[in-house]
């Protein structure tokens, strides 16, 4: 009886010592922001023309460099979305679609004088540790310029979004015209 008594006994260590070997999961507020990144209510908006011709302000460009230009002659379109971060601070740094041939992260901005602009997001948006940044139409957006093809409602393109933390997302984006204001 002793021996099944001493036998239950390390069992019962044994049993207690491998509760505690749990694998640890990082807090809520840890330093892995790869984990609590997610993007949600993405959409892209049909295809417009460029036909503001000199009124589109696009920093980034250096005078007598045309390529930010260039990249806004033809046919461009915009994608929106709320990206939702549940962990660490991280940063979107690029974006691709399947559709574009140039794509870029982009605000718009007053540029003086009652004029608004675009240009492109400086060293990538911020997407704040345990909250979330939304791209909207008059704020952040993901631009899509040099499009292969017309964007038309009913259709979804590929959108992969790649941050700081080495996170890439794909999503499936469907093309809707912009809620009414």
């Amino acid at each position: 009886m002793n021996v099944q008594m001493r036998a239950m006994g390390v069992a019962m260590i044994a049993a207690l010592l491998l509760a505690g070997c749990r694998v640890a999961t990082p807090a809520p507020s840890g330093s892995d922001s790869t984990t609590g990144i997610r993007v949600v209510d993405a959409w892209a908006r049909p295809t417009a023309m460029k036909s503001m011709g000199g009124s589109h302000s696009h920093g980034g460009s250096k005078s007598g460099d045309k390529s930010g230009d260039m990249a806004m002659d033809g046919p461009v379109s915009a994608a929106y979305m709320v990206i939702e971060n549940t962990g660490g601070a991280d940063k979107l740094i690029s974006a691709s679609a399947d559709v574009a041939g140039v794509t870029e992260i982009h605000e718009t901005k007053d540029m003086g004088n009652g004029m608004m602009g675009m240009q492109p997001v400086q060293g990538g948006l911020d997407v704040p540790a345990n909250g979330s940044v939304t791209l909207k139409p008059g704020g952040y957006h993901i631009m899509l310029m040099k499009l292969k093809q017309d964007l038309t409602p009913g259709q979804t393109i590929k959108l992969t979004l790649t941050f700081q933390s080495g996170k890439e997302i794909v999503l499936d984006v469907p093309v809707k015209e912009p809620p009414m204001q």
